[in-house]
């Protein structure tokens, strides 16, 4: 009987150990956290694009007329007013390309809702011109 109780015993430590271990590496899996620093705060412009139903050149033009952002040799630069509405300039070594990157707050500003509300009402209003037009 009691070799039997032993072996029982060490079974179910097996288990538990084996219990243990996964519990430990599904919590080591969970400790680690990605060196993004900050990159979950900050929006692409595709991204931003998505979320106001827009394309990103669009809604590039507007951070232009904004004057969020400037334009040189080819590259979208953030201005002193960008920078305040959380604009940040991104260097990407692979593609050896630059972009600017906007605070997920940006989404909440007002400045920029009007400007998109206003690009909106032009957009429908031309399309109606051009539908009276046919």
């Amino acid at each position: 009987m009691s070799k039997i109780k032993r072996i029982l015993a060490v079974i179910f430590e097996k288990k538990e150990v084996m219990v243990k271990s996964i519990d430990e590496n599904q919590k080591n899996k969970e400790e680690v956290v990605p060196n993004k620093k900050n990159k979950e705060n900050y929006l692409t412009v595709t991204e931003l694009s998505k979320y106001f139903y827009l394309t990103p050149n669009e809604l590039n033009n507007i951070f232009q007329k904004l004057n969020w952002s400037k334009k040189e040799n080819g590259w979208l630069l953030m201005t002193k007013l960008g920078e305040y509405y959380g604009a940040k300039e991104c260097y990407d070594n692979r593609t050896k390309t630059k972009d600017l990157k906007w605070h997920k707050l940006v989404k909440n500003s007002t400045q920029l809702l009007k400007a998109i509300e206003e690009f909106k009402k032009t957009k429908v209003e031309e399309h109606e011109v051009d539908m009276a037009e046919y």
